[in-house]
């Protein structure tokens, strides 16, 4: 979300995809991102994922770019790796956390 909005700053429509839906204005392109035509109904940053994940007692949390998760191989919907083609190492679209759970 951070990188999100440091885009709609800059002004930096080409950063947004048109997906699900396409939009002219920066503000129109934030709202999808965030929102997703209202299919979203929380925003999920790195912090908030990381503490979720604590204190559901998950340890080691880490962020690869979610073409590189190690732990789901196949799990991630093709539709939103699709949208990866448009995402950079710097400013991902998609935020993948991968932690494990000690027995």
């Amino acid at each position: 979300m951070a990188i999100a909005i440091q885009k709609f700053l800059e002004n930096d429509k080409a950063w947004f995809v048109d997906f699900p839906d396409a939009h002219d204005s920066i503000g129109g392109k934030l709202v999808n991102f965030l929102l997703c035509r209202n299919e979203h109904f929380t925003i999920l940053t790195r912090s908030y994922l990381e503490e979720i994940a604590t204190q559901a007692g998950f340890v080691d949390a880490q962020f690869p770019l979610a073409g590189r998760a190690t732990s789901m191989p196949g799990r991630i919907d093709a539709r939103i790796m699709a949208q990866e083609a448009w995402s950079s190492e710097t400013h991902p679209h998609t935020i993948v956390i991968e932690a494990r759970k000690p027995l």
